[in-house]
């Protein structure tokens, strides 16, 4: 085995890895993830509030 080509191959996957996390780019799309991920989080919290009492209440699904 070539000791040149492993250290070819490492060299390239750090240059890769430092490519992919500190490359300047558009933060629109982080963004919309963020707002969407918020919308379904609080879609959810209401959603689970109307039968939070059958969730956890004294007659839940699951007594102590």
């Amino acid at each position: 085995m070539q000791t040149g080509n492993a250290e070819s191959r490492q060299t390239r996957a750090w240059a890769s890895w430092n490519r992919f996390w500190f490359t300047p780019a558009d933060p629109t799309v982080l963004a919309a993830i963020r707002i969407l991920t918020g919308v379904i989080t609080l879609y959810t919290l209401i959603a689970y509030s109307f039968d939070l009492q059958e969730f956890v209440g004294e007659d839940a699904w699951l007594s102590l």
